[in-house]
């Protein structure tokens, strides 16, 4: 614990007494150091403040009193000391009534991942108290390489905000007027007819593995990287997953595609490829992610007992979300194949995908499909992960956040043949269902009345639900916009993407 007692200050308050018998404040005036705690902090009404150090928490009434709308999340070392406050100070009440939150250091990277959002909330500001500090050095230090890692994954998820909020914005909406104004057909996996379930990547390792899913009596769920090279092979498959909101992810799909494959599509995926899978009268299982109007559009739809199932897909990679797919229907018994996330030699997907057709049909003298390859090879900055073997940043974050979900959900390693096929055990955990999301065209009128006249009126949920459309509107304005005129655009936008569709 970082505190030992309480002590009485000469003005009569009570004060927290380190375990190295420092005072917390001073044994004179405490109130008056927590006015000076925010003497130097200019007076903006807007922003998130992350205090080291709650004690009786007199200094954070004071940030409070003279920022009343900013956030404010105060940390201590361990649920011991939050115990010990709680007991002399009542914080956990000082906390309901003064608006801030309690975190260790524990938990303080998820608290302050799921609260800053620097759209809404402003600037960041660090506010250690620094008698804190100076008993608390090694944790002082933990906690501001905890913030970094924090502001690095926010800076990273807006860089990806900024660059793909406006598709994922239209993709959402034009999918449900899809929805709307189509019957869908669609069907769940009947998991007692398989010996459990294969998840097929499209990495190099798949070469090696395509004998074994011939002969395969399990339901073979594919990646939509990997839907061609199966297809190539003529190996029957059962359902594809696809999340990538962007046009090129379209590719995959430009082959011969058989009826009887259930596609689990993303709110945010392309809808050409969904209108694809409806005119050959295949089935459609729409799922969500976290994207902010996902969630309101789960939400609303809940009136009408219709619900949108969530998958997981980690650092953003669809193996995930197959795997989630998979354990989410029931399967236990899993196999993953071709999740390298690497490329071995200069090989970077499986043979057939769609880069290798793309990448012929366009080869010359000057520019050949192996120049092409070693381009997609050298995109990124390589790190030889072993030999023969490379990988860029983002497929090891791909590959660690599998890793962090496998362990997550329990899976026991089973087996693994010469690094091909690895296969896993999950425990038969209790999910909530999974759903079969299928509006009908009231509904959804329902919902983009209801929506629009929300953003119109400003409120709140209606500008949480825009947040990723407002970074990329920000990023593409040459000016920095003011957040009013971010929700005047965003409004405007989404009225011009569902006017044209008859809404």
């Amino acid at each position: 614990m970082s505190y030992e007692s309480i002590s009485v200050a000469k003005d009569g308050t009570n004060i927290p007494i380190f375990s190295s018998g420092q005072a917390m404040y001073s044994k004179y005036a405490p109130l008056r150091d927590a006015e000076k705690f925010v003497e130097t902090e200019e007076n903006n009404q807007s922003g998130f403040y992350l205090v080291c150090g709650i004690g009786s928490g007199i200094h954070i009434q004071s940030l409070r009193k003279k920022f009343p709308d900013v956030k404010i999340v105060a940390v201590e070392f361990s649920p011991k000391d939050i115990d010990f406050l709680d007991k002399h100070f009542k914080i956990k009440n000082l906390a309901n009534i003064h608006s801030f939150q309690i975190a260790t250091i524990e938990n303080l990277k998820k608290i302050f991942l799921s609260i800053y959002n620097p759209i809404l909330d402003g600037d960041f500001k660090f506010l250690p108290l620094r008698s804190w500090v100076n008993n608390n050095n090694k944790e002082f230090e933990v906690i501001k390489e905890t913030i970094q890692q924090g502001l690095d994954e926010i800076a990273s998820d807006i860089s990806t905000q900024a660059h793909f909020g406006k598709i994922w914005h239209r993709n959402i909406l034009q999918n449900l007027i899809f929805l709307g104004n189509n019957d869908i057909k669609t069907k769940l996996p009947k998991i007692e007819n398989f010996q459990g379930a294969v998840i097929v990547a499209p990495g190099p390792s798949i070469n090696q593995s395509i004998e074994y899913l011939e002969k395969s009596n399990k339901y073979i769920i594919a990646t939509d990287t990997a839907l061609p090279i199966l297809l190539k092979r003529k190996i029957p498959i059962h359902a594809v997953v696809t999340i990538d909101a962007q046009i090129v992810s379209r590719q995959h799909f430009l082959c011969k595609i058989p009826k009887d494959i259930l596609l689990i599509a993303d709110l945010c995926a392309n809808p050409a490829t969904v209108k694809k899978f409806h005119n050959i009268g295949s089935s459609i299982l729409f799922v969500r992610n976290n994207h902010p109007l996902c969630n309101l559009i789960n939400e609303y739809f809940s009136n009408f007992n219709l619900n949108l199932s969530f998958l997981y897909s980690g650092a953003g990679t669809v193996t995930i979300s197959a795997l989630d797919f998979a354990i989410k229907t029931g399967f236990t018994n899993i196999e993953i194949l071709g999740a390298d996330f690497s490329y071995l030699k200069t090989c970077a997907y499986g043979k057939g995908s769609y880069f290798e057709d793309r990448f012929d049909n366009k080869s010359n003298r000057l520019d050949s499909s192996e120049k092409k390859n070693l381009d997609l090879f050298f995109r990124q900055p390589l790190k030889e992960i072993e030999k023969d073997t490379f990988a860029t940043n983002n497929l090891i974050a791909y590959k660690k956040s599998l890793e962090e979900y496998i362990f997550q959900m329990k899976g026991i390693f089973t087996s693994n043949s010469n690094n091909k096929i690895n296969s896993y055990t999950f425990q038969k955990t209790k999910f909530e269902p999974f759903y079969i999301f299928n509006p009908n065209k009231q509904q959804v009128d329902s919902f983009f009345s209801w929506y629009i006249d929300g953003l119109e009126k400003h409120t709140d949920w209606a500008k949480v639900s825009i947040l990723p459309l407002m970074a990329w509107n920000n990023k593409k304005n040459s000016k920095k916009m003011s957040f009013f005129s971010l929700v005047k655009l965003a409004y405007y936008q989404t009225v011009g993407y569902t006017s044209k569709h008859g809404k």
